[in-house]
This record gives structure tokens, sequence and C-alpha cells, in this order.
């Protein structure tokens, strides 16, 4: 997820109801991203605010990846909040930006769901047997 930083009110609460589905991100073997501009420093202090931060907090502060996932906007040039669903392979499966933080929790766990099923594993160049 792109969050606003810690100055984002309506971020921070997206943090702290992500970290309340802790035991669905583990079943799910799920990694939550969260990306902000903020400086390194700023996020360990944010990290303080959060009990039990599920999330891995990181830092963008060029806003390269936010512009290489549409989560700022050059135009008005600010970042917007978007929620963001890759698998392991790296492939975008689901994807919402805009003013508010996206927080259907609910929604969020099935399209995981419906993703982790969906994904071949990534094939590697070790031969097979037919292979050989």
């Amino acid at each position: 997820m792109f969050y606003l930083g810690k100055e984002c009110l309506h971020c921070l609460t997206h943090l702290r109801d992500i970290n309340k589905k802790q035991e669905d991100w583990e079943r799910l073997d799920t990694v939550v991203l969260a990306v902000s501009s903020n400086q390194p420093e700023a996020n360990a202090a944010s990290l303080q605010t959060i009990a039990a931060p599920v999330a891995r907090i990181l830092s963008d502060r060029n806003f390269e990846n936010a512009r290489h996932f549409q989560s700022y906007d050059d135009f008005e040039e600010m970042e917007i909040h978007s929620t963001i669903l890759i698998d392991k392979n790296g492939r975008v499966h689901w994807a919402r930006s805009g003013g508010e933080p996206f927080s259907d929790m609910s929604f969020l766990v099935k399209q995981i769901e419906r993703m982790n099923k969906s994904v071949e594993p990534k094939q590697t160049d070790a031969p097979t047997a037919a292979g050989r």
C-alpha cells in the first residue's frame, strides 16, 4: 500500500486495520509493504504509534515507486492512497487508488485467496527428468 505518511490520520487508521488482520496475512502467506515518502527516521516514529506492526514500512523519497504504480499524481504533484495486490511472481492482480485508503479488509482477504489459487509457481531453469 502507498500511504501519505505519518501526517495522514486516515493512513495510520488504515495501518492499524491492516494490523488487526495479522492472522489472515500469515495464513495467506502475504507480506504487507507500506510505502510513503517519509524519511526512514519518520517511518520509525510512525511504527511507534501502531501496535504490533504487521507491515514493513518503506521510504520512497523521490516517488519513483509511487509513480511506477500510479500512486503519484504528476499533474497535481501529490501522493495518492493506493492498495495493490501483487502475486509472488510480481504480477499486479488488483489495485485501487484514490483520495482515501481502501479499507475493506474482508474484500482484500477474499481477493488474496483468489489470487493465490490462480498463481502458478515460478518456473526455474533447473532441468527436469523429461528435459535431460
